[in-house]
């Protein structure tokens, strides 16, 4: 059992603040541009010469990419450590409390950072989307929330299959060609109207009760 003593001292003097970590979002964010970058300063001659160099001077085994993913690994295994630590605390010491805010504070430091990323993916997925979509005439992609679901469906008796993109205010239906999709109807979940292209066959427009459980 880990008890009061020069934990317990360490634990009062530096129980994390979720704000003091803010630094550790920004850098989480950025990781992937930052590999980026590099990777194409590796792509320069030069450039690659002196990581290697630098590399060897200060005797590390690994390339600096590796050591740019460290601080992303973890902020997100700080908690899971501290519910390690609290298994072995004694309960009754002064400091049990501190690893218990500790892990509540840090808890919601990698939620945040997780959901941070996944934001910052679906937006760049919903770029692409929206610079792929031929014959679109309706608002920005982004005035329809987040992108909840996309996949690809047959529709009964037609020759090609269709993707589907679920927001959270709308059903966009395409025809995928290559790398680009072209709009072919959508549904307003919230109104449950069907808006189908041009003149196709078929309805123009059918009014029916749709709502997001039902989709």
């Amino acid at each position: 059992m880990y008890q009061g003593g020069v934990l317990r001292e360490s634990l009062i003097s530096s129980t994390p603040d979720s704000e003091e970590f803010d630094i550790y979002t920004l850098y989480c964010m950025n990781y992937p541009n930052s590999v980026s970058v590099l990777r194409e300063c590796m792509k320069n001659g030069t450039l690659a010469k002196f990581f290697r160099e630098r590399q060897a001077t200060l005797s590390h085994s690994l390339p600096l990419e590796t050591y740019l993913l460290k601080p992303v690994q973890r902020i997100l295994k700080y908690h899971l450590l501290l519910q390690e630590l609290a298994k072995h605390f004694d309960k009754s010491a002064e400091g049990y409390e501190m690893v218990k805010e500790a892990i509540i504070t840090m808890t919601a430091v990698a939620w945040y950072i997780n959901d941070m990323k996944r934001k910052q993916e679906q937006a760049v997925r919903l770029q692409e989307i929206q610079n792929s979509l031929l014959s679109w005439k309706g608002p920005d992609l982004k005035a329809f929330g987040e992108l909840v679901l996309e996949g690809t469906f047959r529709v009964q008796r037609a020759k090609k299959e269709r993707t589907l993109f679920l927001f959270d205010k709308m059903l966009l239906i395409t025809k995928r060609r290559a790398e680009q999709y072209t709009y072919n109807m959508h549904i307003f979940v919230s109104a449950g109207q069907l808006c189908e292209a041009g003149g196709g066959r078929g309805i123009n427009r059918l009014t029916q009760t749709i709502n997001s459980s039902s989709l």
